[in-house]
């Protein structure tokens, strides 16, 4: 009997935690799913009301995407360190057991430095709070990633009551402005990371972030970074080595087929 469902996602259990009394009393919040990053996933608080929130979304079910770094598997569950430039986080899959070498048991069909797309359920264990997964796929068509955080920001503006405002046309700009002013602890509950200095054109982010916006429109898949050093003939290709580097680990660019093409978030 095979251990998956059809789904692109392994017949394993969704991690539930038997929390007894204390999760009937639990008042959950509309099961509805809502598009999030990493940095809003680890920075989710519980409310006086036992809901989850993020500032002022109530939160029940939660999507991310991220590329998988690292698989750790045992015999009940598979640990994956996911990250999506925004921050880091640790998914456990659970397994059901019975089956799990039996005749035409399948590997989940994902693999360390894969975009993967996740759905989980938030809980409240032992005074913490985690996520179940619910589903993780492989992501193929890489548009997916963008649109998810083009996503991510219309719910959130929404939420803030910003959508159809002059806000909303700034909000992104005034976030980075507040984190480059907390001392980089990106705890004031702001969407995303900082993107720092890149919004100076004149800088080699500036012009690394603005070239790979343009390319972008006709290279769906990446734009390489031979293709950057060819198109910044006046700056050392190991200087732009390195700031391409650094803007992807700041969350402004994001790595789509492998980890020398890129998109921008």
């Amino acid at each position: 009997m095979s251990n998956f469902d059809g789904t692109g996602y392994g017949n394993y259990s969704n991690g539930d935690f038997d929390n007894g009394q204390q999760s009937s009393q639990r008042q959950f919040a509309p099961q509805t799913l809502t598009p999030v990053s990493i940095k809003m996933l680890n920075e989710i608080q519980v409310s006086g009301d036992s809901a989850f929130h993020f500032n002022s979304m109530e939160l029940s079910s939660v999507k991310f995407i991220g590329v998988l770094r690292n698989i750790e598997p045992s015999e009940s569950s598979d640990s994956l360190d996911i990250e999506d430039g925004t921050g880091k986080t640790i998914s456990r899959i659970w397994k059901n057991g019975d089956d799990m070498m039996g005749e035409g048991f399948q590997e989940p069909p994902y693999s360390v430095n894969d975009y993967v797309a996740v759905t989980a359920s938030l809980r409240e264990f032992n005074n913490k709070i985690q996520h179940s997964v619910t589903s993780i796929n492989k992501i193929t068509d890489f548009n997916e990633i963008p649109y998810h955080f083009l996503n991510v920001t219309y719910h959130y503006l929404k939420s803030q009551g910003k959508l159809g405002s002059s806000m909303a046309k700034t909000e992104l700009s005034s976030n980075s402005n507040s984190n480059s002013n907390s001392n980089n602890d990106n705890k004031n509950g702001n969407l995303f990371v900082s993107d720092n200095n890149t919004s100076a054109s004149g800088s080699l982010d500036g012009q690394i972030l603005q070239l790979i916006k343009d390319a972008s429109k006709h290279m769906s898949e990446g734009v390489s970074i031979d293709y950057i050093k060819q198109n910044l003939p006046n700056f050392n290709p190991s200087e732009v080595q390195n700031s391409v580097n650094d803007l992807s680990y700041e969350g402004i660019i994001f790595t789509t087929s492998d980890d020398d093409h890129y998109l921008p978030v």
